[in-house]
């Protein structure tokens, strides 16, 4: 198995991982992409291996960045909390490399079996800093385009 430099990723059980790692891609994240829109279907839930994502809040045409995700956690928690969407948005604040997983591969795994231990690193997700950032939004306030993701192959 590769090492990862992902908390997460890192600390998983080596069953946990083997499932899944064919659905983890290798990307490069470029400052100002927006990885996940405030109330929209989350896509991907992605594990910084470096670099800061950026947790925006809204409310009417105001907005605050109420988290920060770095390689100790992972965007798209309310995926793992069973949800498809957030209230906040998600954007790259600092680039890095990083891996994703499709939303719907870890919904469905996470139903069928995947580990729910109390060590498991998916059940202290909510307890480290990541835990706390849902989604992700566009540095220094200014609005994120969606950006399609280059594929590290």
């Amino acid at each position: 198995m590769p090492d990862y430099q992902n908390y997460l990723l890192a600390r998983m059980s080596q069953s946990d991982l083997r499932v899944l790692k064919p659905s983890l891609e290798p990307v490069e994240l470029e400052a100002g992409i927006q990885v996940e829109q405030a109330n929209k279907p989350i896509e991907y839930l992605y594990f910084p291996e470096s670099g800061l994502l950026s947790v925006i809040a809204f409310s009417g045409d105001q907005h605050v960045e109420v988290g920060v995700i770095g390689r100790e956690g992972v965007s798209g928690l309310a995926v793992i909390l069973g949800n498809d969407r957030s209230p906040h948005a998600c954007s790259v604040q600092v680039s890095c490399k990083a891996h994703r997983l499709p939303a719907d591969v870890l919904s469905m795994l996470m139903k069928r079996s995947l580990s729910r231990r109390s060590d498991s690193p998916w059940a202290q997700a909510g307890d480290q800093g990541a835990g706390s950032a849902t989604t992700c939004a566009s540095p220094m306030g200014r609005p994120a385009e969606s950006t399609t993701v280059p594929v590290i192959n």
